[in-house]
Protein backbone atom coordinates (compact mmCIF):
# COMPACT_ATOMS: atom_id res chain seq x y z
CA UNK A 1 0.00 0.00 0.00
CA UNK A 2 2.81 2.04 -0.97
CA UNK A 3 1.42 5.82 -1.84
CA UNK A 4 0.86 7.33 1.68
CA UNK A 5 4.07 9.03 1.33
CA UNK A 6 5.12 8.64 5.32
CA UNK A 7 1.49 7.87 5.96
CA UNK A 8 0.56 4.21 6.32
CA UNK A 9 4.19 3.22 5.07
CA UNK A 10 3.86 -0.32 4.26
CA UNK A 11 1.80 -3.34 6.15
CA UNK A 12 3.77 -6.07 5.90
CA UNK A 13 1.90 -8.96 4.74
CA UNK A 14 -0.27 -7.22 2.15
CA UNK A 15 2.63 -6.53 -0.14
CA UNK A 16 0.83 -8.57 -3.29
CA UNK A 17 -1.44 -5.86 -3.60
CA UNK A 18 1.14 -3.21 -4.94
CA UNK A 19 1.55 -4.18 -8.40
CA UNK A 20 0.09 -7.43 -9.37
CA UNK A 21 -2.85 -8.78 -7.53
CA UNK A 22 -5.64 -6.32 -7.87
CA UNK A 23 -4.33 -4.83 -11.32
CA UNK A 24 -2.26 -2.22 -10.04
CA UNK A 25 -4.96 -1.19 -7.22
CA UNK A 26 -3.04 2.16 -5.29
CA UNK A 27 -4.29 3.37 -2.54
CA UNK A 28 -2.54 6.20 -2.84
CA UNK A 29 -3.81 7.73 -5.87
CA UNK A 30 -7.24 6.94 -4.27
CA UNK A 31 -6.95 8.90 -1.29
CA UNK A 32 -5.34 12.09 -3.62
CA UNK A 33 -1.58 11.40 -2.17
CA UNK A 34 -2.09 12.06 1.43
CA UNK A 35 1.86 13.38 2.00
CA UNK A 36 2.81 13.46 5.84
CA UNK A 37 0.22 11.37 6.83
CA UNK A 38 -3.04 11.75 8.70
CA UNK A 39 -2.70 15.01 10.72
CA UNK A 40 -3.81 14.20 14.27
CA UNK A 41 -2.35 10.42 14.07
CA UNK A 42 1.14 10.97 13.33
CA UNK A 43 2.44 7.94 14.65
CA UNK A 44 1.49 5.45 12.20
CA UNK A 45 4.00 6.13 9.54
CA UNK A 46 6.35 3.02 9.94
CA UNK A 47 6.00 1.72 13.05
CA UNK A 48 2.15 1.22 13.71
CA UNK A 49 0.16 3.56 16.80
CA UNK A 50 2.64 3.98 19.41
CA UNK A 51 1.30 4.70 22.72
CA UNK A 52 -2.20 4.19 21.52
CA UNK A 53 -3.13 7.61 21.35
CA UNK A 54 0.02 9.19 22.62
CA UNK A 55 0.03 11.09 19.26
CA UNK A 56 -2.40 13.23 19.77
CA UNK A 57 -1.27 17.02 19.86
CA UNK A 58 -3.06 18.88 22.81
CA UNK A 59 -5.75 15.85 23.01
CA UNK A 60 -6.66 13.58 25.99
CA UNK A 61 -4.08 12.68 28.23
CA UNK A 62 -5.94 9.22 29.24
CA UNK A 63 -3.25 8.79 32.11
CA UNK A 64 -3.35 12.03 33.28
CA UNK A 65 -5.94 13.69 34.18
CA UNK A 66 -5.63 16.08 37.03
CA UNK A 67 -7.71 15.14 40.30
CA UNK A 68 -10.43 17.99 41.03
CA UNK A 69 -9.41 19.51 44.03
CA UNK A 70 -11.07 18.95 47.45
CA UNK A 71 -13.43 22.07 48.58
CA UNK A 72 -11.68 22.95 52.00
CA UNK A 73 -13.71 21.57 55.20
CA UNK A 74 -14.67 24.40 57.60
CA UNK A 75 -14.43 22.95 61.49
CA UNK A 76 -17.74 22.47 62.94
CA UNK A 77 -16.73 25.64 65.84
CA UNK A 78 -16.30 28.00 63.15
CA UNK A 79 -18.93 30.14 60.96
CA UNK A 80 -19.83 27.71 58.14
CA UNK A 81 -19.42 29.79 54.54
CA UNK A 82 -22.48 31.70 53.43
CA UNK A 83 -23.62 32.44 56.87
CA UNK A 84 -25.00 36.24 56.66
CA UNK A 85 -23.41 38.66 59.29
CA UNK A 86 -22.83 42.45 60.24
CA UNK A 87 -19.43 43.82 60.41
CA UNK A 88 -18.42 45.71 63.18
CA UNK A 89 -15.85 47.12 65.16
CA UNK A 90 -13.53 47.85 61.86
CA UNK A 91 -11.16 50.55 62.69
CA UNK A 92 -9.12 50.12 59.48
CA UNK A 93 -12.18 50.57 57.15
CA UNK A 94 -14.89 52.18 59.52
CA UNK A 95 -17.12 53.05 56.84
CA UNK A 96 -18.00 49.01 56.88
CA UNK A 97 -18.94 48.96 60.52
CA UNK A 98 -22.47 47.89 60.79
CA UNK A 99 -22.73 46.57 56.98
CA UNK A 100 -24.35 43.53 56.16
CA UNK A 101 -22.15 40.73 54.85
CA UNK A 102 -21.72 37.32 53.98
CA UNK A 103 -19.07 34.69 54.77
CA UNK A 104 -16.40 33.06 52.19
CA UNK A 105 -14.58 30.32 54.01
CA UNK A 106 -12.37 30.63 57.29
CA UNK A 107 -8.75 31.01 56.76
CA UNK A 108 -7.39 28.57 59.42
CA UNK A 109 -3.59 29.72 59.02
CA UNK A 110 -4.59 33.45 59.82
CA UNK A 111 -7.74 33.13 62.54
CA UNK A 112 -9.76 35.30 60.38
CA UNK A 113 -12.66 35.22 58.03
CA UNK A 114 -12.43 35.85 54.34
CA UNK A 115 -15.81 37.57 54.16
CA UNK A 116 -17.69 39.55 51.29
CA UNK A 117 -19.72 43.18 52.40
CA UNK A 118 -23.01 44.14 50.78
CA UNK A 119 -20.85 46.61 48.59
CA UNK A 120 -18.85 44.30 46.79
CA UNK A 121 -15.82 44.56 48.99
CA UNK A 122 -14.15 41.61 50.12
CA UNK A 123 -11.82 41.13 52.98
CA UNK A 124 -10.08 38.98 56.29
CA UNK A 125 -11.03 39.67 59.61
CA UNK A 126 -11.47 38.32 62.62
CA UNK A 127 -14.09 37.17 64.26
CA UNK A 128 -14.79 40.01 66.63
CA UNK A 129 -15.58 42.31 64.09
CA UNK A 130 -18.76 40.31 63.25
CA UNK A 131 -22.12 38.76 64.33
CA UNK A 132 -23.79 36.25 63.06
CA UNK A 133 -27.56 37.10 61.70
CA UNK A 134 -29.45 34.44 63.42
CA UNK A 135 -33.00 33.09 62.24
CA UNK A 136 -35.49 31.31 64.91
CA UNK A 137 -34.39 32.96 68.66
CA UNK A 138 -36.87 33.08 71.40
CA UNK A 139 -36.67 36.44 73.41
CA UNK A 140 -37.17 35.03 77.26
CA UNK A 141 -36.60 36.34 80.45
CA UNK A 142 -37.66 39.71 80.12
CA UNK A 143 -39.00 41.14 82.67
CA UNK A 144 -39.56 45.13 81.11
CA UNK A 145 -42.43 43.83 78.53
CA UNK A 146 -42.95 39.93 79.68
CA UNK A 147 -45.78 39.86 76.84
CA UNK A 148 -43.07 39.25 74.50
CA UNK A 149 -41.36 36.65 76.03
CA UNK A 150 -41.16 33.34 73.55
CA UNK A 151 -41.67 35.54 70.74
CA UNK A 152 -39.84 34.58 67.74
CA UNK A 153 -37.32 36.96 65.42
CA UNK A 154 -34.32 37.28 63.70
CA UNK A 155 -30.99 38.74 64.39
CA UNK A 156 -30.39 41.47 62.48
CA UNK A 157 -27.23 43.33 63.73
CA UNK A 158 -25.48 43.79 67.25
CA UNK A 159 -24.88 47.00 68.95
CA UNK A 160 -21.07 46.57 70.21
CA UNK A 161 -21.29 49.53 72.29
CA UNK A 162 -24.34 48.48 74.76
CA UNK A 163 -23.64 44.62 74.04
CA UNK A 164 -27.31 44.22 72.61
CA UNK A 165 -28.42 42.52 69.50
CA UNK A 166 -30.78 43.83 67.10
CA UNK A 167 -33.57 41.37 66.60
CA UNK A 168 -36.58 41.78 64.31
CA UNK A 169 -39.74 40.14 65.96
CA UNK A 170 -42.45 38.00 63.81
CA UNK A 171 -44.80 40.89 64.59
CA UNK A 172 -42.42 43.10 62.87
CA UNK A 173 -41.03 45.34 65.74
CA UNK A 174 -37.39 45.47 66.09
CA UNK A 175 -36.20 45.36 69.96
CA UNK A 176 -32.45 45.83 71.53
CA UNK A 177 -32.04 42.87 73.61
CA UNK A 178 -29.29 41.59 75.83
CA UNK A 179 -28.28 38.30 75.00
CA UNK A 180 -29.35 36.85 78.08
CA UNK A 181 -32.47 37.37 76.88
CA UNK A 182 -32.17 35.65 73.25
CA UNK A 183 -32.18 31.75 72.64
CA UNK A 184 -29.95 30.91 70.32
CA UNK A 185 -31.51 27.58 68.04
CA UNK A 186 -29.11 24.70 67.98
CA UNK A 187 -26.12 24.72 65.63
CA UNK A 188 -25.33 28.00 66.23
CA UNK A 189 -21.77 28.46 66.77
CA UNK A 190 -21.13 30.99 69.25
CA UNK A 191 -17.64 32.52 71.31
CA UNK A 192 -17.72 32.49 75.41
CA UNK A 193 -17.74 35.68 76.93
CA UNK A 194 -17.87 37.24 80.25
CA UNK A 195 -16.68 33.78 82.02
CA UNK A 196 -15.20 34.20 85.65
CA UNK A 197 -14.46 30.90 86.95
CA UNK A 198 -13.87 29.42 83.11
CA UNK A 199 -12.55 32.60 81.99
CA UNK A 200 -9.58 30.74 79.83
CA UNK A 201 -12.35 29.83 77.83
CA UNK A 202 -13.67 33.63 77.06
CA UNK A 203 -12.95 34.09 73.16
CA UNK A 204 -13.23 30.15 72.41
CA UNK A 205 -15.62 29.19 70.02
CA UNK A 206 -18.63 26.08 69.97
CA UNK A 207 -21.38 24.72 68.52
CA UNK A 208 -24.34 24.62 70.45
CA UNK A 209 -26.00 21.45 70.96
CA UNK A 210 -29.06 22.27 72.99
CA UNK A 211 -30.14 24.18 75.42
CA UNK A 212 -31.19 22.34 78.99
CA UNK A 213 -34.62 24.02 80.11
CA UNK A 214 -34.48 22.96 83.27
CA UNK A 215 -31.02 24.63 83.91
CA UNK A 216 -31.34 27.28 81.15
CA UNK A 217 -28.02 26.66 79.83
CA UNK A 218 -26.77 25.81 76.37
CA UNK A 219 -24.46 22.75 76.00
CA UNK A 220 -21.89 24.22 73.70
CA UNK A 221 -19.45 21.42 72.06
CA UNK A 222 -16.19 23.39 72.23
CA UNK A 223 -13.87 20.69 70.37
CA UNK A 224 -14.00 17.17 70.31
CA UNK A 225 -13.60 16.37 73.65
CA UNK A 226 -14.71 19.69 75.58
CA UNK A 227 -18.33 20.43 76.33
CA UNK A 228 -19.38 23.34 78.44
CA UNK A 229 -22.96 24.64 80.09
CA UNK A 230 -22.90 27.76 79.01
CA UNK A 231 -25.64 30.69 80.38
CA UNK A 232 -27.03 32.43 77.11
CA UNK A 233 -25.33 35.29 78.69
CA UNK A 234 -22.29 34.11 77.98
CA UNK A 235 -22.20 33.92 74.66
CA UNK A 236 -22.43 35.52 71.70
CA UNK A 237 -23.34 34.74 67.83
Amino acid sequence: MGGMGGGMGGMPGMGGMGGGGMGGFDLGDLLGGMGGGMPGMGGMGGGGMPGAFGGMPGGMSFGGVPTPQQPKVTPFNRIQPGTQVTILGLKSKPHLNNTPAAVQEYDEGKGRYIIKASNGEELAIKAANLVQMVKGVTVDNLTSQPQLNKQKGNVIGYDSEKGRYVVSLVSGKNMSLKPGNVILPPKTVVRAQGLVKSHHHNGKWGKIIKLDSETGRYSVQMDAALELKLKPENVLA
